[in-house]
This record gives structure tokens, sequence and C-alpha cells, in this order.
């Protein structure tokens, strides 16, 4: 009867542990999808949308919820960023190339959870995606 009894209670026991421990936001891939992202904006899901476009190509237009770092002004804003650290980023440009130097920035800087939006700004406005030209704080951290 004990021998039966001691793997139950030890089920039981890690049932009880499970319960407690925080779900994870499911971690993007190193290139996430727009229908993934637009998803990710509908749903109010905590992460960060960081446009690495010139300001003044922010200011014409830029996805909805998005903030703006420009790709040469990582390095010096990595305190604004820290509060993201363990959450997913996904990073977008017009068309590529500034977005994968604030990738491979961010990543030696210890960020983990970052992924490139496929198309970037150039594929999104294509295919008419949410765009405004709404001004948003500079800072990610509310």
């Amino acid at each position: 009867m004990k021998t039966r009894l001691i793997p139950f209670l030890c089920v039981i026991f890690l049932f009880a542990c499970a319960e407690k421990l925080p779900l994870s936001p499911t971690q993007l891939p190193a290139e996430a999808t727009q229908s993934q992202v637009l998803a990710m904006l509908e749903s109010k899901e905590d992460f960060l949308l960081l446009d690495v476009r010139s300001t003044e190509e922010f200011a014409e237009s830029h996805i909805s919820g998005a903030v703006n770092i420009p790709h040469d002004q990582i390095n010096e804003n990595l305190t604004l960023l820290t509060p993201y650290e363990s959450k997913n980023i996904v990073v977008y440009c017009r068309s590529g190339r500034r977005a994968q130097i604030a990738i491979d920035a961010l990543k030696q800087q210890g960020f983990h959870r970052v992924s490139h939006l496929q198309g970037d700004f150039q594929q999104w406005q294509a295919n008419e995606l949410p765009l405004t030209e709404q001004q948003v704080k500079s800072s990610p951290v509310e």
C-alpha cells in the first residue's frame, strides 16, 4: 500500500508546483510573419514593435503601436529597452538592412527574443495593413 501511495503523492506535488509557475509568452521565430505581428497587435500582447528607420521616416508613417529608435542609436538607448529584455521584440525598417544591424546590436547586448518583421515596412504598406502618422512616445517604457 505504501509503495503505491508515495508515487501518487509525488505526482500530486508536481502538479501543484507546476500550477504556480507563470506561463511564458511564446517566443517568435527569427522571422516574424506580418500576420503574426498583426495578431499580436490586435490582441494587445505585451511586446515591443521597434521601428529602426530615421525619425523623419517614422514621422511620415509607421505601423500602429511601433516605437522609433533609429538603428544607429540602439546602443545609446539600451536602458529604454531593458524592460523588454525577456519579452518579444519585433524589429523592422524600410527594407531590412537597418533592421538586421539593430537586431545584431540587440543580440550582442543580451536580448534573445528579437525577431525581424518579414517584408519590413515596404511589404506591410503594400499589403495595406494598419499604418498611422500619429506620434507616440519615443520611449517604449510607460
